[in-house]
Protein backbone atom coordinates (compact mmCIF):
# COMPACT_ATOMS: atom_id res chain seq x y z
CA UNK A 1 0.00 0.00 0.00
CA UNK A 2 2.89 2.41 0.90
CA UNK A 3 4.77 1.63 -2.70
CA UNK A 4 1.50 2.46 -4.61
CA UNK A 5 1.13 5.85 -2.50
CA UNK A 6 4.50 6.75 -2.83
CA UNK A 7 4.37 5.86 -6.61
CA UNK A 8 1.01 7.45 -7.18
CA UNK A 9 2.42 10.89 -5.63
CA UNK A 10 5.37 10.75 -7.85
CA UNK A 11 2.91 10.78 -10.71
CA UNK A 12 0.48 12.96 -9.70
CA UNK A 13 3.94 15.44 -8.83
CA UNK A 14 4.55 15.44 -12.26
CA UNK A 15 1.04 15.47 -13.86
CA UNK A 16 0.89 18.37 -15.78
CA UNK A 17 -3.24 18.36 -15.85
CA UNK A 18 -2.99 17.91 -12.35
CA UNK A 19 -0.92 21.38 -11.91
CA UNK A 20 -2.78 23.01 -14.67
CA UNK A 21 -6.27 22.49 -12.37
CA UNK A 22 -4.75 23.75 -9.29
CA UNK A 23 -3.58 27.02 -10.81
CA UNK A 24 -7.25 27.20 -12.46
CA UNK A 25 -8.51 27.40 -8.94
CA UNK A 26 -6.37 30.04 -7.74
CA UNK A 27 -6.93 32.04 -11.02
CA UNK A 28 -10.42 31.74 -10.47
CA UNK A 29 -10.34 32.74 -6.59
CA UNK A 30 -8.55 35.96 -7.68
CA UNK A 31 -10.48 36.38 -11.11
CA UNK A 32 -14.38 35.83 -8.27
CA UNK A 33 -12.74 38.60 -5.67
CA UNK A 34 -11.60 40.90 -8.60
CA UNK A 35 -14.90 40.69 -10.08
CA UNK A 36 -16.79 41.51 -6.81
CA UNK A 37 -15.33 45.58 -6.37
CA UNK A 38 -17.80 46.35 -9.06
CA UNK A 39 -21.04 45.16 -7.49
CA UNK A 40 -19.70 46.97 -3.99
CA UNK A 41 -19.30 50.34 -5.61
CA UNK A 42 -22.75 49.65 -7.30
CA UNK A 43 -24.04 48.30 -3.99
CA UNK A 44 -22.53 51.23 -2.14
CA UNK A 45 -24.23 53.68 -4.73
CA UNK A 46 -27.91 52.28 -4.33
CA UNK A 47 -27.52 52.61 -0.30
CA UNK A 48 -26.53 55.92 -0.42
CA UNK A 49 -29.35 56.79 -2.53
CA UNK A 50 -31.67 54.74 -1.28
CA UNK A 51 -30.79 54.53 2.59
CA UNK A 52 -34.24 53.37 4.13
CA UNK A 53 -34.10 50.36 1.27
CA UNK A 54 -32.55 47.64 3.89
CA UNK A 55 -32.66 44.75 0.52
CA UNK A 56 -29.58 47.11 -0.60
CA UNK A 57 -27.72 47.00 2.59
CA UNK A 58 -27.96 43.55 2.79
CA UNK A 59 -26.80 43.08 -0.78
CA UNK A 60 -24.08 45.49 0.24
CA UNK A 61 -23.37 43.07 3.33
CA UNK A 62 -23.13 40.42 1.85
CA UNK A 63 -20.82 41.56 -1.31
CA UNK A 64 -17.87 42.51 1.06
CA UNK A 65 -18.26 39.12 3.21
CA UNK A 66 -15.14 37.30 2.15
CA UNK A 67 -16.71 34.03 3.35
CA UNK A 68 -19.57 34.36 0.38
CA UNK A 69 -16.53 33.84 -1.75
CA UNK A 70 -14.35 31.70 0.15
CA UNK A 71 -16.10 28.55 -0.21
CA UNK A 72 -17.49 28.89 -3.62
CA UNK A 73 -14.72 26.20 -4.84
CA UNK A 74 -17.29 23.47 -2.87
CA UNK A 75 -19.52 24.14 -5.68
CA UNK A 76 -17.51 23.29 -9.08
CA UNK A 77 -14.90 20.65 -7.05
CA UNK A 78 -17.16 17.78 -8.21
CA UNK A 79 -16.37 18.90 -12.10
CA UNK A 80 -12.63 19.11 -10.90
CA UNK A 81 -12.11 15.76 -9.30
CA UNK A 82 -14.48 14.00 -12.35
CA UNK A 83 -11.26 15.31 -15.04
CA UNK A 84 -8.76 14.78 -12.62
CA UNK A 85 -10.05 10.99 -11.41
CA UNK A 86 -11.06 10.43 -15.53
CA UNK A 87 -7.62 11.54 -16.76
CA UNK A 88 -5.28 10.51 -13.81
CA UNK A 89 -6.73 7.08 -12.72
CA UNK A 90 -8.39 6.82 -16.48
CA UNK A 91 -4.34 6.82 -18.20
CA UNK A 92 -3.46 3.94 -15.39
CA UNK A 93 -6.43 1.93 -16.86
CA UNK A 94 -6.01 2.20 -20.54
CA UNK A 95 -1.89 2.21 -20.38
CA UNK A 96 -2.38 -1.81 -18.33
CA UNK A 97 -0.74 -0.03 -15.39
CA UNK A 98 -3.57 -1.13 -13.31
CA UNK A 99 -3.18 -4.73 -14.70
CA UNK A 100 0.67 -4.78 -13.58
CA UNK A 101 -0.38 -3.56 -10.47
CA UNK A 102 -1.98 -6.62 -9.88
CA UNK A 103 0.31 -8.92 -11.67
CA UNK A 104 2.90 -7.44 -9.20
CA UNK A 105 0.58 -9.02 -5.91
CA UNK A 106 -1.25 -5.81 -5.21
CA UNK A 107 -4.54 -6.50 -3.34
CA UNK A 108 -7.36 -4.70 -5.91
CA UNK A 109 -8.70 -3.36 -2.41
CA UNK A 110 -5.10 -1.36 -2.27
CA UNK A 111 -5.53 -0.27 -5.70
CA UNK A 112 -8.61 1.62 -5.55
CA UNK A 113 -7.98 2.82 -2.03
CA UNK A 114 -4.59 4.61 -2.92
CA UNK A 115 -6.29 5.86 -5.85
CA UNK A 116 -8.80 7.05 -3.62
CA UNK A 117 -6.52 8.69 -1.49
CA UNK A 118 -4.57 10.54 -4.04
CA UNK A 119 -7.43 11.83 -5.77
CA UNK A 120 -8.77 13.10 -2.50
CA UNK A 121 -5.70 14.69 -1.41
CA UNK A 122 -5.71 16.37 -4.88
CA UNK A 123 -9.11 17.80 -4.27
CA UNK A 124 -7.82 19.29 -0.75
CA UNK A 125 -5.05 20.89 -2.39
CA UNK A 126 -7.53 22.36 -5.18
CA UNK A 127 -9.70 23.62 -2.48
CA UNK A 128 -6.81 25.10 -0.59
CA UNK A 129 -4.97 26.86 -3.37
CA UNK A 130 -8.67 28.80 -4.09
CA UNK A 131 -9.04 29.52 -0.57
CA UNK A 132 -5.32 31.01 0.03
CA UNK A 133 -5.63 32.88 -3.54
CA UNK A 134 -9.63 34.30 -2.21
CA UNK A 135 -7.21 35.71 0.91
CA UNK A 136 -4.55 36.90 -0.91
CA UNK A 137 -6.81 39.01 -3.21
CA UNK A 138 -9.49 39.43 -1.01
CA UNK A 139 -8.48 39.88 2.47
CA UNK A 140 -7.45 43.37 2.39
CA UNK A 141 -10.56 44.68 0.60
CA UNK A 142 -13.23 42.90 2.01
CA UNK A 143 -14.44 41.88 5.95
CA UNK A 144 -14.90 38.63 7.36
CA UNK A 145 -18.12 37.94 8.92
CA UNK A 146 -18.23 34.39 9.49
CA UNK A 147 -17.50 32.26 12.81
CA UNK A 148 -15.27 30.19 14.09
CA UNK A 149 -17.82 27.52 14.58
CA UNK A 150 -19.23 28.06 11.20
CA UNK A 151 -16.40 28.00 9.26
CA UNK A 152 -15.01 24.96 10.82
CA UNK A 153 -18.38 23.10 9.67
CA UNK A 154 -17.91 24.37 6.16
CA UNK A 155 -13.91 23.17 5.99
CA UNK A 156 -15.28 19.73 7.00
CA UNK A 157 -18.61 19.67 4.71
CA UNK A 158 -16.19 20.97 1.76
CA UNK A 159 -13.73 17.92 2.57
CA UNK A 160 -16.56 15.32 3.20
CA UNK A 161 -17.70 16.63 -0.36
CA UNK A 162 -14.29 16.10 -1.86
CA UNK A 163 -14.02 12.60 -0.50
CA UNK A 164 -17.46 11.34 -2.18
CA UNK A 165 -16.63 12.67 -5.20
CA UNK A 166 -13.50 11.31 -5.20
CA UNK A 167 -14.47 8.12 -4.27
CA UNK A 168 -17.65 7.96 -6.77
CA UNK A 169 -14.73 9.40 -9.95
CA UNK A 170 -12.38 6.74 -8.96
CA UNK A 171 -14.70 3.96 -9.21
CA UNK A 172 -15.84 4.79 -12.18
CA UNK A 173 -12.92 5.59 -13.64
CA UNK A 174 -11.99 1.86 -12.63
CA UNK A 175 -14.50 0.44 -14.10
CA UNK A 176 -14.35 1.91 -17.60
CA UNK A 177 -11.16 0.52 -19.36
CA UNK A 178 -11.66 3.75 -21.87
CA UNK A 179 -9.92 7.38 -20.27
CA UNK A 180 -12.12 9.17 -22.49
CA UNK A 181 -15.65 7.33 -21.60
CA UNK A 182 -14.66 7.23 -17.93
CA UNK A 183 -14.30 11.22 -18.15
CA UNK A 184 -17.49 11.15 -19.69
CA UNK A 185 -19.16 9.35 -17.59
CA UNK A 186 -17.59 11.25 -14.37
CA UNK A 187 -18.70 14.41 -15.84
CA UNK A 188 -22.38 13.51 -16.48
CA UNK A 189 -22.36 11.52 -12.64
CA UNK A 190 -21.13 14.30 -10.92
CA UNK A 191 -23.55 17.11 -12.89
CA UNK A 192 -26.52 14.05 -12.05
CA UNK A 193 -25.31 14.57 -8.41
CA UNK A 194 -25.01 18.52 -8.26
CA UNK A 195 -29.06 18.34 -9.34
CA UNK A 196 -30.37 16.19 -7.76
CA UNK A 197 -28.58 17.52 -4.64
CA UNK A 198 -30.09 21.18 -5.52
CA UNK A 199 -33.77 18.99 -6.07
CA UNK A 200 -33.42 17.79 -2.35
CA UNK A 201 -32.18 21.17 -1.82
CA UNK A 202 -35.17 23.02 -2.79
CA UNK A 203 -37.42 20.25 -0.99
CA UNK A 204 -35.99 20.93 2.35
CA UNK A 205 -36.22 24.55 2.36
CA UNK A 206 -39.51 24.49 1.27
CA UNK A 207 -42.23 25.98 4.05
CA UNK A 208 -44.16 23.73 5.99
CA UNK A 209 -47.32 25.90 5.00
CA UNK A 210 -48.08 27.46 2.15
CA UNK A 211 -49.66 30.88 1.71
CA UNK A 212 -52.46 31.18 -0.37
CA UNK A 213 -55.58 33.65 -0.51
CA UNK A 214 -59.32 33.42 -1.42
CA UNK A 215 -61.52 35.65 -1.59
CA UNK A 216 -64.88 35.94 0.14
CA UNK A 217 -68.23 36.44 -1.05
CA UNK A 218 -68.17 40.15 0.34
CA UNK A 219 -65.07 41.18 -1.52
CA UNK A 220 -62.80 40.57 1.41
CA UNK A 221 -59.45 38.89 1.04
CA UNK A 222 -59.17 35.86 3.64
CA UNK A 223 -55.98 34.06 3.94
CA UNK A 224 -55.55 30.41 4.82
CA UNK A 225 -53.26 27.69 5.00
CA UNK A 226 -52.56 24.80 2.81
Amino acid sequence: MSNLMEAGLLRLKREKLFWCLTALMGISAIALCLGQYPDIARYRAWVEAMPENEFYAGLLHDAMDLGTMFFQWAGVIGQVMAVLAGVYIGTEYSDGTMRNKVMAGHKRSHIYLSGFLLCTLGGALFGAVFMGAALLAGLPFFGWEMGAAETAMYLFCGFMETMTFAAVCNLISMLVPNRTYGLIVNLFAVTGLCLAGIVVMNMLAAPEFINDASMSIDGVPVQYYV
